[in-house]
């Protein structure tokens, strides 16, 4: 339950209450309704007028009584009814003269808190008066009236705090301990801002004492989480780290697992930073794990509309991995992690993984490939979330392709200094710049920039990276003929470059005796287990022999009378015997016959992959001649390179009887693209997975979703006037994979009216004979498939689109994850 609706409830009962209370108890309960309804005020100034209007009456019916603990909360109110006006998002015009009456009747209240030792009201007044001048803007009344508050709330009470909101509940609560926690942590924020945390630090140790009081471990995690920034921006990554894994512990306590993995993630930067993968990737497994716990327990949350950090639990891991020189399990981390994103598919997602997913191949020597995720960041716009332009810098270096390096990197550096954009990113750019500018063989520039990213280095400790920069200024030095400066950076580089590679050579030996290890405790309990099994064996042969002697006795009795029986039984058993043979030799047939059937069923369905594979690219090469036709050669140029893509994937799995959901997934994109290109943009389309699907895990027949999408835009969306939308929804439930694809076209009706006959008979030629293929799936070993078309009705129950839905049982290949 949230604490407007624990305020809401005080104000329901509160006013029950209200209607039978008389004397000094019915002052409490409008004081009471006053400060509720001053809790919940926002931007509703409603709730301020109510509020007004319970205090008023409870200042007149105190003060007519003489009961002076109900008059100082009712004026307490009454100053919070005039500094409510104060607030400039009120529209009046009274705004000092509202401020000198807060003032007025707040320091009334003050005196009658003092004279009857009422210090939790004199307490709240202060509490009140803070944020006048927060909204006055007066910081140094601002702090004084945290301090004096604090001073008030501090004070010893006779008997504990009750019938007000907020107040703390504990055995060794006496009720203000909750806003004195609050007090102590606002105190030192205004304290670390003008001086240091560590004058703060008696502040902060005061705030987290009254929040263990209260047992508010969100809020001591919180705390931490703060310093942990706050040592990160002075580049002290030892407190840093240290505050971090405090929060991470306090976050645990109080199972707030999206909070912890924000802090576990916030420390892996500097493990990264700082070299350290060791710890870093310990450090990281405790974030998946949180992730995949989210996704699996939170019916709310999955991957593909889950929180962007449990994505970043992925993306740190795999750049440690990177870094400890493990390409192939840091490419695979990467690739898992960008289903985790709110929407895969976006611009910011897609760059955050398609830069690590580049940068890794061009690591591992794949350039190709690295290309094509990173020659996307080209010709984007100078943005912060352009993750990718650094590591195509880097790519360029490779490719000794110095100009476009140069080109690429030195305006995005001078945007991440205008936005004072964090120190590391500034630094590889110096890097990259001070390469290309050596690859040029202009020393000079190159010189400025490797000073210019050792600088930031030095500030940031960022060894890593320092390993980068001395190898340019060596290499610098060196050709400018420096030969001492050129040994000095070589020398530093060395040792770095050194005790890098010694990191990673003893992390993977670990690696390896932790697999060793593992291995070795396995084979020992198989040892054990086969011993226990031979002992168990031994006993049972040795009970079976001694319970064999006692049984053997009785046996030799009976055994004259099944002697008997035996003679008597053996004709008839005779023709049991021959008719259980004849009947084998005929369940040997029938299964022979299922096996041709089946042959035959297989052939079938090949043979309608085959017809597939012309009808699409008959469709295909049409569009492509139209654009020709209409003499637009680049939209052509564009849409023939989609198509070839499109092609060679559609031959690569042609033969195939089953293809991973990626691959499928991967050619719809790229037709859904060619289609949209091929009209103009007339249409969108939104494709999303659910359930944490594995899509690489999962196989299905090639080219089963395509015909269905096809047809909703051709008959569906192509006759809309205006944008249309199509969606496409995979999720997984029991082994059965459910696609639902979804258009708001015009409907099946009004497309065949829509439709001419020639048109019909070519566009419905491809979902023809999918559904021929549908049909033998259901008959074959490939598992069971069946679809269904129906219309999608608004609220006004007319028609608004059309909806096809897809089960299909997939073949799963388990692939094991670290």
């Amino acid at each position: 339950m949230s604490g407007q609706d624990i305020v809401r409830r005080i104000i329901d009962s509160t006013k029950k209450e209200l209607n039978t209370a008389k004397g000094n108890k019915r002052i409490d309960c409008l004081n009471l309704l006053a400060e509720a309804y001053y809790d919940i005020w926002d931007e509703d100034d409603k709730q301020l007028d109510t509020a007004c209007m319970y205090t008023e009456e409870a200042y007149k019916l105190a003060k007519n009584s003489g009961y002076k603990k109900g008059l100082g909360y009712s004026l307490l109110w009454k100053a919070q009814c005039y500094g409510g006006k104060v607030d400039n998002n009120l529209t009046n015009n009274n705004t000092e003269a509202n401020y000198a009456e807060t003032y007025n009747y707040a320091n009334k209240a003050i005196q009658i808190g003092d004279e009857i030792k009422d210090y939790k009201l004199v307490g709240d007044v202060y509490d009140m008066l803070k944020w006048l001048e927060r909204w006055k803007g007066d910081s140094a009344k601002f702090k004084y009236n945290v301090e004096k508050a604090i001073y008030y709330y501090e004070k010893p009470v006779t008997t504990k705090i009750t019938g007000h909101l907020n107040i703390s509940v504990c055995d060794q609560c006496q009720g203000n301990e909750g806003q004195l926690a609050w007090l102590y942590q606002l105190l030192a924020t205004i304290i670390a801002s003008k001086e240091t945390i560590e004058a703060a630090k008696n502040q902060i140790s005061k705030a987290i004492h009254y929040y263990e009081m209260t047992g508010e471990k969100n809020s001591v995690g919180e705390i931490y989480s703060q310093m942990g920034q706050y040592y990160f921006q002075k580049h002290d990554y030892k407190n840093s780290i240290e505050s971090w894994l405090k929060s991470a512990s306090y976050y645990q306590q109080a199972k707030n697992k999206e909070k912890e993995i924000g802090v576990v993630i916030e420390s892996s930067k500097i493990y990264e930073l700082i070299g350290d993968f060791e710890n870093g990737v310990a450090n990281c497994k405790r974030s998946i794990q949180l992730a995949e716990e989210l996704v699996r327990n939170n019916s709310t949350h999955n991957a593909t509309n889950g929180h962007s950090a449990w994505g970043q639990a992925f993306f740190w891991t795999s750049r440690l991995y990177k870094l400890g020189g493990d390409f192939e399990t840091a490419l695979l981390l990467i690739r898992r992690g960008r289903y985790y994103y709110p929407n895969p598919i976006d611009s910011v997602s897609n760059a955050f993984w398609s830069s690590e997913i580049g940068d890794v191949h061009r690591l591992m020597g794949n350039y190709d490939s690295a290309l094509f995720y990173l020659k996307q960041f080209e010709t984007l716009t100078l943005d912060r979330n352009n993750f990718g332009v650094i590591s195509l810098g880097y790519l360029y270096l490779d490719l000794k392709k110095y100009d476009k390096a140069l080109e690429l990197i030195t305006p995005y550096s001078q945007y991440l200094k205008s936005i004072n954009r964090i120190m590391p990113p500034i630094a590889n750019c110096s890097i990259i710049a001070a390469n290309a500018a050596w690859g040029q063989k202009k020393y000079t520039d190159a010189l400025q920039y490797a000073r210019t990213g050792l600088a930031y280095l030095k500030v940031m400790d960022g060894r890593v990276l320092m390993i980068k920069n001395y190898k340019v200024l060596s290499d610098i030095f060196y050709s400018l003929n420096n030969k001492d400066s050129a040994y000095h950076y070589l020398k530093l580089y060395t040792n770095l470059k050194d005790s890098l590679l010694n990191r990673q050579f003893y992390w993977k030996l670990n690696s390896y005796k932790k697999e060793t290890e593992e291995e070795r405790k396995t084979s020992q309990i198989n040892l054990l287990n086969k011993d226990n099994q031979l002992k168990e064996q031994k006993l049972k042969q040795q009970a079976f022999v001694k319970n064999g002697l006692i049984i053997g006795m009785f046996l030799l009795f009976l055994l004259g009378v099944f002697i008997f029986r035996n003679l008597s039984l053996k004709q008839k058993n005779d023709k049991l015997r021959l008719q259980k043979s004849l009947e084998m030799q005929q369940l040997e047939s029938e299964k022979k016959h299922a096996e041709l059937k089946q042959q035959a069923l297989e052939l079938e369905m090949q043979a309608l992959r085959a017809q597939m594979n012309p009808h699409f690219i008959f469709n295909c090469l049409n569009s492509i001649n139209r654009f020709i036709f209409k003499n637009e050669t680049r939209e052509a140029s564009d849409y023939l390179t989609r198509f070839s893509r499109l092609i060679r994937m559609v031959l690569l799995h042609s033969q195939k009887k089953l293809v991973p959901l990626e691959d499928e997934l991967e050619m719809l994109k790229l037709y859904l693209d060619m289609e949209r290109l091929r009209f103009k943009n007339a249409f969108d389309y939104h494709l999303t997975t659910t359930n944490a699907i594995e899509n690489s895990s999962v196989f299905i027949p090639p080219l089963l979703l395509q015909p269905f999408c096809e047809n909703a835009i051709w008959h569906g969306l192509m006759h809309k006037e205006g944008p249309g939308h199509l969606n496409i929804e995979l999720n997984e439930d029991n082994g059965i994979l459910n696609c639902i694809i979804t258009d708001d076209g015009v409907g099946r009706e009004k497309a065949e009216e829509f439709k001419s006959k020639s048109a019909e008979k070519e566009k419905s030629m491809g979902l023809k004979i999918t559904k021929e293929r549908l049909s033998l799936l259901n008959q074959g070993s490939t598992g069971g498939t069946f679809y269904k078309i129906e219309d999608v009705r608004n609220e006004q129950g007319e028609i608004a689109g059309t909806r096809v839905q897809l089960k299909i049982k997939y073949k799963e290949s388990v692939e094991e994850y670290v």
